[in-house]
């Protein structure tokens, strides 16, 4: 009886533990922030980004943007010892879907990141377009609530996701001119670094930056001369989609 008893106890005492362990891996640690999120707001030129609206262009010309997204990737917050917290594996930043009202408050991109501690940081990173190791794969390959199982963002010539399109119309309604400007494959992946210091808390749960798609267009000499380069959509030839895919790295900054 007296072994039964005993038993007993380091059962109890073993479930005991047990319940604390799983407690304890189910309570979100106290210096992390549950509800971080990355905030991205367009521009063109510095003004407030609207699709399908006209802004200034190169030569007194006028330009509209009718698509504007890219896969957004390996998110990462930079300590101040140089090592990063990644907060998001990857996403299809939507800008000209989520930039359509008049009212540019209502204007913004918006991704839910993982949890990430509280501190200093010294910036963010991320990558634009898809890694080399998610690239080797298909649409095919993930499910449908992945953001690479869209079908229309896979090249099966390429065997490369699109990693950014840029589209729209130079001198919109005066004898306009359609662009389309695609990029992909290993070769234009590319890592931006935004650099500013800010304190994560619990009340500052929003990283918040501002994208120019103006600044995609920019060479050495001024600007992407539109009307003799309409395309950017084959392995022929990607120039422009270098310039395109190069310029996001300048193409952000903090809000």
């Amino acid at each position: 009886m007296f072994e039964t008893l005993r038993l007993m106890k380091c059962v109890q005492l073993l479930c005991a533990i047990l319940l604390i362990f799983s407690a304890a891996g189910c309570t979100p640690s106290e210096n992390e922030v549950q509800n971080l999120k990355l905030s991205i707001k367009g521009l063109f030129g510095g003004e407030p980004f609207i699709t399908a609206k006209s802004y200034p262009y190169d030569g007194g010309k006028l330009v509209n943007i009718l698509r504007s997204d890219f896969f957004i990737s390996e998110i990462s917050l930079i300590h101040q010892d140089g090592s990063v917290t990644v907060v998001s594996d990857i996403d299809l930043a939507e800008i000209s879907e989520t930039h359509t009202s008049a009212d540019n408050n209502l204007n913004e991109y918006i991704l839910d990141l993982e949890d990430a501690p509280e501190g200093s940081y010294t910036g963010i990173q991320f990558g634009v377009g898809v890694p080399p190791a998610l690239n080797a794969k298909k649409d095919t390959d993930f499910p449908s609530s992945h953001a690479l199982s869209q079908s229309s963002f896979y090249w099966s010539a390429w065997q490369s996701f699109i990693f950014s399109r840029t589209e729209g119309n130079l001198n919109p309604g005066l004898g306009q001119n359609g662009f389309t400007y695609h990029a992909g494959t290993d070769g234009l992946y590319r890592v931006v670094r935004v650099n500013n210091n800010f304190e994560l808390t619990k009340n500052n749960e929003v990283i918040p930056l501002n994208f120019d798609i103006k600044q995609l267009f920019k060479t050495d000499g001024g600007y992407i001369d539109i009307e003799n380069n309409s395309s950017a959509h084959g392995l022929e030839d990607l120039t422009i989609a270098t310039i395109v895919m190069n310029n996001y790295t300048s193409a952000f900054s903090w809000r």
